[in-house]
């Protein structure tokens, strides 16, 4: 392969391109860029056996046999002298969990992708998600309204699907969550909407609410992953085996920690598992990423979402504190962009903004528990001009 193109976006789509190749690969690379093409080659194509060899042929030649993701974390400046040799292992074949189009089919056909484990035929009905097996898209756009290390200067490329395995009474996004409004695409329509967005300069692709479609989505991003991060913006309501599936294909989990009481997930949600469903799904996702950065943009890693709920101050406290315990260092955003809906007329305690003073109290204890790493969000934000148009922008 030699030497790998200055140009960063052309250098991430020749990587992408020999993501499935199973032959060994040699790149040539200068001191100075060393430790950005090591975490190009990791993004890109996973983590893989390496040699570094350095002074190749030279009376100092020196070889260090590692593996990607280990050189990431060996090599965090740039003290490496001399020419460079980078040999990589190629592509391994398929893991036994890889699966087919026919298999994406037939799970979809007994559908178990998310907790609720419907077991419906979703190419002939739809499933406990509200939609069947074809993906369900009601906007593909550039979206600026996500955490700036996400969204950046250009926006995300967010793809909103329609359906949604929990039933938030207070969603925002009702209109496809539980509406199910949206355009049916074929997987290549997918990939070309995909590729619409990283034309448009998209930092990422972000799946928003993807879970119902996912075994579908491993299957198409390892026939076609995007040059840029994948991002998996998810409620957190999931099953580890489906998490399983995704295994090397998402570059950013973006989930939602909703809750930490079962009654609350039961009454809000439809949910009384969440609870025990969001602990190890959000430990399966960290497991599976680490945290790297190019500047302010977050090129792989994990940030979990809290959405404080007016009159859930305690709970928004216990969700820190489990984070702050189980996953000590993991980027939190604390959002307070809660905004009641039409149809609340059950739920009186959602049918108000929160207060500053219920923000400033979560934020002031993740503060006291010495956590860093918090995105905080402008009361602000708050209101319906800031969902989305769900007008098939994008698609037709």
């Amino acid at each position: 392969e030699g030497f790998l193109s200055v140009n960063r976006r052309v250098r991430l789509e020749h990587l992408a391109s020999l993501k499935a190749e199973q032959r060994t690969m040699i790149f040539y690379e200068a001191p100075h860029k060393f430790i950005n093409t090591i975490g190009d080659l990791h993004r890109v194509l996973g983590d893989r056996e390496i040699a570094i060899v350095r002074e190749l042929t030279k009376v100092h030649e020196q070889v260090v046999r590692t593996t990607l993701a280990q050189a990431e974390k060996d090599y965090t400046e740039n003290k490496i002298k001399g020419e460079i040799v980078l040999i990589v292992a190629g592509k391994k074949a398929e893991p036994t969990d890889a699966i087919t189009f026919d298999q994406a089919v037939e799970q979809a056909r007994g559908c178990n992708a998310c907790p609720r484990r419907c077991g419906v035929d979703r190419t002939t009905a739809v499933g406990a998600c509200g939609v069947g097996a074809a993906f369900r898209v009601a906007r593909m756009a550039l979206h600026a309204w996500e955490e700036p290390c996400i969204s950046g200067k250009s926006g995300s490329g967010a793809i909103f699907f329609s359906g949604c395995p929990l039933k938030c009474v207070f969603c925002q996004n009702m209109e496809i969550s539980r509406g199910c409004k949206g355009v049916d695409l074929t997987e290549d329509q997918l990939i070309a909407g995909m590729q619409r967005l990283i034309d448009a300069g998209a930092q990422n692709i972000n799946l928003v609410s993807p879970t119902q479609y996912a075994p579908a989505l491993a299957r198409l991003l390892r026939r076609w992953k995007p040059p840029v991060p994948v991002v998996y913006n998810t409620g957190g309501y999931e099953r580890l085996e489906t998490l399983r599936q995704l295994e090397g294909l998402i570059d950013i989990y973006l989930p939602d920690f909703k809750y930490t009481r079962p009654a609350k997930a039961a009454a809000y949600s439809v949910a009384p598992d969440y609870v025990e469903r969001v602990g190890p799904a959000l430990l399966e996702m960290r497991r599976q990423v680490q945290d790297r950065w190019d500047g302010d943009k977050m090129l792989s890693g994990m940030i979990v979402r809290h959405l404080i709920l007016p009159g859930n101050t305690n709970s928004a406290i216990e969700a820190l504190n489990w984070l702050h315990s189980h996953l000590p260092g993991t980027y939190v955003s604390l959002m307070a962009q809660y905004t009641p809906m039409p149809g609340l007329e059950r739920y009186p305690e959602l049918t108000r903004a929160i207060t500053r003073r219920e923000y400033d109290k979560v934020v002031d204890h993740a503060l006291a528990l010495g956590m860093d790493n918090v995105f905080l969000q402008q009361r602000s934000a708050v209101g319906k001009d800031f969902i989305p148009a769900f007008d098939f922008t994008g698609i037709v």
